[in-house]
């Protein structure tokens, strides 16, 4: 570009544009941020030169008190600020109202971590900053307020030679010339000239390692000015070549422990104290005078760690950076920060935390150094933004198991619920709650606290037509749990009569407004079998009856199905004269189901004759059974269209049907509409899910129980094929129920009875031969071993000796025990010991032969009885009595003798001693002479 002339300079324009606005941290004030531009423009309205900057301005409110006119404030800061624009009235109005509430003595931002570090970092890069550097959620009050500057003194970056040569002057000289280096760091505008002076960079970095130890106040000022360029990522290699990082975590390790060396120098103190009688005795002016010492140091040396944890944490933007200082014991640091009182420090400090624990090994390191404990301190202070911290990391934490048992533990839930009122922590603290509700062993604590009548107040009084996520998740779980459903339901003041408030409110919402959560939370209420709670449903069924008719939202359709399938009431059961034979074979037993039973009874007398037929109201007010239908078909084309979203769904139209056919008109209409055969037909091809089959079997036991409808059931329907192929059925519920169900058609049709009567005598029959058969192979198994024992002693070959013992103590099972559990027994054992040369196995032999002279005659009968096949017989039956009862009539048996023994011998190895063994039995079975193998006998 060409040199601009006065010629052509004419216009100068002049433009400001709206960037944010927020509370001021510490005063009662807003604060603008925006950017000036000025334009020079040539004769034509051309663009010729210009430049922009940004600015901030502060707009005091010193005199705001709470019953001001927030109208008329918010007007006239608009009048003296044009600049804001018109969309931004109401976040103006918002600001305004939070310093109506703010506590003087805070000092951070309402705006949440995503806020004041963006505020941190900008207040950073302006050049017009207030005089405070923001980091977090606190802020760093005076950066450079040792730096021993006069008001007046200004740094100027013509001079920054200057300063650098003071660096290498006595300590108040290099304290000063930290400061001016400072202050040209506070402004973005001299980073990229800064940075590059290496010079500068290297002299900062050698005084820091030399000095940070002996002069902390010259450290705050050097890492102050890192800090200001580690705000940008495109800094961080200049940081890290410097080998600034790895100097900071050094002295977080230095000043951690020269801090637990002064807290126990300072408890020895106040233990001689305590022990001193005399209240002006040396030891309590001694301690009194080390406790101010240490007073001041610890004040220093926090903010040593604010500035120096705050660049830790930009630096670790890098993730590779990141795991750098892990291995250097960075969790450590942290967890040992927690002990610390200073606010801003510890807000920090679980920011650090927060970040580290999204990383799995991290979360497991803080776990191992009882992070849970440490964090759950802090929820005593009253500091909002603190606790907010706190939770955010206990609630990444949370998703390990071994935290919420931890939690459950510490009894943090009473704490954590005042903080439900907050609307900063209420979101965290929902969520922190849904993961714990997800354990089944931790719901019973909510109920011992006063949560569940919260979360029902919350739900009423959410805004907006639907609940947030996490407060309806945190409720549908805990809906589970049966103490916890009853205080949702609504407890009297003696704690055990349910007044029914609390469905009546959420009931009214979830119709209302169609919340698919409400729903669900009223649905897993509905599922606890106890009376008290379901006839509190009663009242509500045809308005839900008439919504769910209506409404298009599938999802909650299908939830007040579910809901309304649950509302099923038993009738007592009448006693029989063949309860009465039962009861008086047992007078003990007859005593304890006499009292049950009566029991059962006392409680269903307690339940309205309304109850049972609740259900009705369906059909005669709401006219669902043309929607059960359409349910009912669309789960068949679901589920052949999708194998994962279609079941979910299916299920929710059989539970209502099911419910409707407790009551016999019910069931009779759903006969007359084809319900009955419908689902009859569509449970054919799917019978691969166990609960769409027990739903089915089950309604078909209902519908079979009422005159009305069985026999249209028996005789037009295919139900008793369907239960006579589930009768056998892997599940033992279905089971159970299919043979209930066939009872009652063999006691009303006796061309079914025979059917199912021969089908049961073929099922049990081939389970006693199975078992028959099994018991024979186990027994030839046996007589396969003691035959080898037999052959080996009267050959004279010896065992090995360990094979020598096992096979004793295997002739001899149940005669030892296992004490030391090594899974051979004990008695075995000594037995292999004593037994070690060739004369004593022979001696062992001969103790065993009394065992062989009683193992003959079993002996002799198989080894004939194998020998008979041997010899080639045309049949394959065998003389009563040969092969013993156990054997008569199963013929195949002793085909699979011979193989067993042989496969047996095989597994073993066949060592020289078994060769032998199995060549004397192989002679016998082809006809040849014996060799001793059946014994003298």
């Amino acid at each position: 570009m060409s040199a601009v002339t006065e010629e052509d300079v004419r216009y100068l324009k002049r433009q400001q544009r709206f960037l944010r606005m927020d509370v001021h941290p510490t005063q009662c004030s807003i604060v603008l941020w925006y950017t000036a531009e000025a334009a020079v423009l040539g004769d034509e309205g051309d663009y010729v030169t210009g430049e922009r900057k940004e600015y901030e301005k502060i707009i005091s409110l010193r005199n705001l008190k709470a019953t001001c006119n927030l109208r008329a404030l918010t007007e006239s800061i608009l009048d003296r600020c044009r600049m804001i624009p018109t969309v931004k009235v109401q976040d103006l109005v918002q600001l305004i109202r939070y310093l109506q509430k703010r506590h003087k003595h805070d000092s951070v931002t309402p705006s949440g971590t995503a806020a004041a570090a963006a505020t941190a970092a900008e207040a950073a890069k302006s050049k017009e900053s207030d005089g405070r550097v923001y980091f977090g959620e606190g802020f760093m009050q005076e950066p450079f307020e040792d730096a021993k500057l006069d008001a007046n003194d200004q740094a100027h970056l013509d001079d920054l030679e200057n300063y650098i040569e003071l660096l290498y002057e006595e300590e108040d000289q290099r304290l000063k010339g930290t400061g001016y280096i400072l202050q040209l760091f506070r402004s973005p505008h001299n980073l990229e000239e800064l940075v590059e002076n290496e010079t500068l960079l290297s002299a900062l970095s050698r005084v820091l390692r030399e000095d940070w130890k002996t002069n902390p106040k010259l450290a705050i000022n050097i890492i102050y000015c890192f800090f200001c360029i580690s705000a940008y990522s495109v800094f961080h290699p200049i940081i890290l070549k410097q080998k600034v990082g790895a100097q900071l975590l050094d002295a977080l390790e230095y000043e951690l422990t020269r801090y637990r060396q002064w807290m126990k120098l300072l408890a020895d103190k106040k233990r001689k104290a305590e022990a001193a009688t005399d209240p002006e005795s040396e030891e309590k002016v001694a301690f009194t005078n080390m406790q101010e010492q240490i007073q001041g140091k610890v004040h220093l040396q926090d903010k040593f760690l604010r500035v120096a944890i705050y660049m830790l944490l930009n630096l670790a933007e890098d993730l590779h950076t990141e795991a750098k200082m892990v291995k250097k014991g960075l969790v450590n640091h942290m967890l040992g920060l927690l002990d610390r009182n200073n606010i801003e420090l510890l807000i920090l400090v679980c920011s650090f935390l927060r970040k580290l624990s999204v990383i799995r090994s991290n979360k497991e390191l803080m776990i191992s150094h009882s992070a849970v404990k440490k964090i759950s301190r802090l929820f005593n202070c009253s500091h909002e933004i603190l606790v907010n911290m706190a939770l955010r990391t206990l609630l990444n934490l949370s998703f390990d198991q071994q935290v919420c048992l931890q939690i459950v533990k510490l009894r943090l839930i009473p704490k954590l619920l005042p903080m439900l009122d907050n609307p900063v922590n209420q979101t965290t603290l929902l969520c922190l709650l849904y993961h714990l509700s997800i354990h089944d062993k931790h719901k019973s604590v909510f109920a011992y606290t006063d949560m569940v009548p919260k979360l029902v107040q919350l739900i009423v009084e959410a805004p907006g037509n639907l609940i947030g996520a996490e407060l309806g998740s945190l409720c549908v779980n805990l809906a589970l749990h049966p103490r916890i459903a009853e205080l949702m339901c609504g407890v009297a003041d003696d704690g055990s009569t349910l007044t029914g408030k609390g469905v009546r409110l959420l009931l009214k919402r979830a119709l209302y407004q169609c919340d698919p959560l409400i729903l669900k939370t009223l649905r897993n209420i509905s599922v606890h079998a106890q009376s008290s709670i379901r006839q509190l449903f009663v009242p509500y069924v045809a308005d839900i009856g008439q919504v769910m008719v209506s409404s298009e939202d599938q999802e909650c359709v299908c939830d007040m199905m579910g809901l309304l399938g649950n509302l099923t009431f038993q009738r007592p059961r009448k006693a029989t004269d063949d309860d009465d034979d039962d009861l008086d074979e047992d007078e003990g037993d007859a005593d304890t189901s006499t009292k049950q039973q009566s029991a059962a009874v006392a409680s269903a007398s307690l339940i309205p004759e309304e109850c049972y037929t609740c259900l009705r109201s369906l059909i005669t007010e709401c006219d669902a059974l043309p929607l059960l239908t359409d349910k009912l078909e669309q789960r068949a084309i679901t589920l052949q269209l999708t194998s994962d979203g279609g079941w979910s769904t299916a299920l929710e139209p059989l539970l209502l049907a099911v419910a409707m056919a407790h009551d016999e008109e019910c069931a009779l209409a759903m006969a007359h509409s084809g319900h009955i055969e419908l689902i009859a037909n569509r449970l054919t091809g799917h019978q691969d899910d166990d609960d769409i089959v027990l739903q089915s079997v089950y309604f078909f036991y209902m519908t079979l129980l009422h005159s009305v409808t069985r026999e249209y059931c028996i005789k037009e329907t295919q139900i008793p094929h369907i239960l006579l192929t589930l009768m056998h059925d892997n599940n033992a519920e279905v089971k159970k129920i299919c043979n209930a169900a066939l009872d009652i058609v063999q006691e009303y049709d006796g061309q079914w009875a025979s059917d199912i009567q021969e089908s049961r005598f073929l099922y049990y029959n081939q389970s006693w031969l199975n078992f028959v058969q099994q018991n024979a192979i186990q027994e030839q198994i046996n007589d396969a071993e003691e035959r080898m024992f037999s052959a080996q002693m009267d050959d004279g070959a010896f065992m090995p000796e360990d094979m020598a013992a096992m096979m004793y103590a295997t002739m001899h099972q149940g005669s030892y025990g296992d004490d030391d559990g090594d899974g051979m027994e004990d008695g075995a054992e000594d037995d292999m010991l004593m037994y070690t040369d060739e004369a004593q196995m022979r001696a062992y032999a001969g103790m065993a032969m009394e065992e062989q002279h009683r193992m003959a005659a079993a002996t002799s009968r198989a080894a004939a009885a194998a020998m008979g096949m041997a010899v080639g017989s045309s049949t394959n039956s065998y003389p009563e009595g040969l092969l013993g009862e156990e054997y008569y009539g199963h013929e195949d048996l002793a085909d699979e003798d011979d193989y067993m023994f042989a496969e047996h011998a095989e597994l073993l190895g066949q060592p020289q001693w078994m060769n032998q063994a199995t060549g004397n039995l192989a002679a016998t079975l082809a006809g040849g002479e014996a060799g001793g193998l059946l014994g003298p006998d």
